[in-house]
């Protein structure tokens, strides 16, 4: 949303050319194509390593991550309402995480379907 307003400050009609020309000039805009590019693979290799009922709740320690990067970064001070919330998160994290049995996941591709039934379900499926 900023960026659009700082490239329409730039750039004048947002119909224009001109304005998407200047648009895909901005650095941020290509860091966070790249950025979320790298997400995008990143959760892709977690999801064929991991179940996604164990993946998906680790996201939650964004929260308490964000908490202390806004202490250190931007010097916030926050509430013990707030540490004691972010002491919550992760502990529930641990404990969903830590709760896990440890059988061996699939190793290859991204189905925990067995390889000989996979060849039966892509001969009865041919593309």
């Amino acid at each position: 949303m900023l960026l659009s307003k700082r490239v329409s400050l730039n750039a004048g009609d947002h119909l224009s050319l001109s304005y998407y020309g200047a648009l895909l000039m901005q650095p941020l805009l290509w860091l966070g194509i790249v950025l979320s590019v790298l997400q995008l693979w990143t959760w892709t290799r977690i999801l064929a390593l991991t179940e996604l009922s164990l993946a998906y709740p680790i996201t939650s320690l964004a929260y308490p991550l964000t908490m202390i990067a806004a202490v250190i970064f931007f010097h916030e001070h926050l509430s013990v309402t707030v540490w004691i919330g972010a002491i919550l998160i992760s502990t529930g994290v641990a404990l969903v995480g830590g709760s896990r049995d440890k059988s061996p996941q699939p190793q290859e591709g991204f189905s925990s379907i067995p390889a000989d039934d996979q060849k039966s379900v892509v001969a009865a499926h041919p593309s």
